[in-house]
């Protein structure tokens, strides 16, 4: 054996020549490697003058070095010497102020060391990506350094949740903290999935809310004024949340105020084109904003608005459709605007001089070029549609139908009549209330026949018909 099996000291033989060649390179390796200290693990360039004795762990990749990544070089009497670290060696990096301890690959930081971090800690537990520290003991103590002492629960953003867990069995029973808004709130679960608020503590105003709580010897819930908002479009895009009947709204099963000076907006920058959004309202920091999304709502069942899905603290106050370019449009035949409260009557409505001929007897054709009218409706919503026309057969007296349909086709109310001759016009007059589900809905007017060729316009000679639709809701 040459060398010893650690730091690769060479031993002097016997009778050996030029002992002291070798005592001097075992002296060069011991001042390297006793009291490790390099100056860097991340410089990519050989330094032209190093000091003597200067040492480096060669970054990964080693750049200039000539040397494998990870290894130390040291600068002793004028050159650069390769050492290979072995599993254990600890070593003080001077421009981190870290400790580094070399596993079976490469250098880590040890626990507690400099600036460094602990990725995982755990204190008779065992921690993981997800729960980073763990810590099992029957207590657990934060002390002061002789003042204050604050517990941080810093979330990323308003709809995260920063809060402190209370679980029974690895089940939670309890959380207090900002759950899904930046409102202090109290909840409770019996299995630790379905979970009810007990106590809510708005953000701005510090208004206390029980939300299960009975008051009054009727034992009924206490009543939530019906918010007095109205959404409007501005412009193509711009919608604007008004207040016509009143600035009070409901968050969080609270009452609150907008400021009529100061109403929140949306605009139509990053929606997408020809898509539903649901509008909602919601509270930032004393600041009230509007937001578009395509999820549905859910009624609180604590006091039957219509909120967010998963999140009671967003008020639902409008439907919206962009159009082809992500414009909002709010026109005759195009009410793609819809209000959630103080609602009024919208008419939607087309006029159309415009002769259309078909010989279609089993399917209605639509009487072109434009004759649908689009909306948005809201279930509980009242709509009528009525259609006023000019029709007539060219060929001979067969039976004439005029229709309104949906978008599904779906016939929603029509008549029929029976030209007393040939290309003699009659008018038609027809409507009812209609049905409309909660969304987008279309009307569209169409014609068949039952034998020879109708059409809409007026007999011949005549200035053509006008056509004329309407929806009331």
């Amino acid at each position: 054996m040459s060398e010893t099996p650690n730091l690769e000291l060479p031993y002097i033989l016997a009778a050996q020549a030029q002992k002291h060649v070798t005592h001097n390179e075992a002296i060069r390796r011991l001042d390297a490697l006793v009291q490790l200290a390099v100056s860097s693990r991340s410089e990519g360039t050989v330094p032209e003058t190093p000091a003597d004795g200067a040492r480096y762990i060669v970054p990964d990749p080693a750049g200039d070095w000539p040397f494998a990544a990870g290894t130390i070089a040291a600068w002793q009497d004028g050159g650069w010497t390769e050492l290979m670290p072995r599993e254990g060696w600890i070593v003080h990096v001077a421009d981190e102020q870290a400790l580094l301890v070399f596993g079976t690959a490469d250098w880590q930081p040890v626990s507690g060391s400099g600036s460094q971090t602990t990725p995982l800690l755990g204190v008779n537990a065992q921690a993981d990506t997800t729960t980073r520290l763990a810590v099992s003991s029957a207590n657990v103590r934060l002390d002061h350094e002789g003042g204050d002492q604050r517990l941080i629960l810093n979330k990323a953003t308003i709809n995260d949740v920063g809060s402190i867990i209370f679980q029974a069995g690895f089940e939670g029973r309890a959380e207090f903290g900002l759950v899904g808004s930046d409102n202090l709130t109290l909840r409770v679960s019996a299995d630790g999935t379905t979970w009810t608020d007990a106590l809510v503590v708005d953000q701005s105003s510090g208004a206390v809310s029980l939300p299960q709580t009975s008051s009054g010897s009727s034992g009924e819930p206490a009543t939530l004024p019906t918010p007095g908002c109205r959404l409007i479009m501005t412009n193509t895009s711009l919608l604007t949340l008004t207040t016509p009947l009143g600035p009070t709204v409901v968050l969080h099963n609270s009452a609150v105020s907008l400021d009529p000076s100061n109403p929140p907006t949306l605009s139509s920058s990053g929606l997408a084109a020809s898509t539903l959004y649901y509008v909602y309202l919601k509270q930032t920091g004393g600041t009230f904003t509007l937001e578009a999304s395509i999820d549905a709502s859910t009624n609180d069942p604590r006091n039957g608005l219509p909120m967010r899905s998963g999140d009671f603290g967003q008020l639902l106050v409008g439907m919206v459709r962009t159009g082809s370019s992500g414009e909002f449009t709010d026109q005759p035949d195009k009410r793609w605007v819809a209000s959630r409260w103080a609602r009024r009557n919208r008419i939607v409505e087309d006029d159309l001089s415009q002769s259309f001929v078909t010989s279609s007897t089993s399917t209605y054709q639509k009487v072109v070029p434009s004759m649908q009218l689009d909306f948005l409706s809201w279930g509980d919503d009242a709509v009528s549609a009525l259609a006023k026309m000019r029709v007539y057969n060219g060929v001979n007296r067969g039976a004439i139908y005029s229709a309104m349909l949906d978008s599904a086709n779906t016939v929603l109310s029509s008549a029929y009549v029976v030209p007393v001759s040939p290309n003699v016009g009659i008018s038609v007059c027809f409507g009812q209330p209609i049905l409309s589900p909660e969304g987008e809905n279309s009307i569209i007017v169409a014609v068949k026949v039952a034998s020879g060729t109708g059409g809409v316009a007026a007999s011949p000679g005549d200035a053509r018909a006008q056509i004329s639709a309407s929806v009331l809701i």
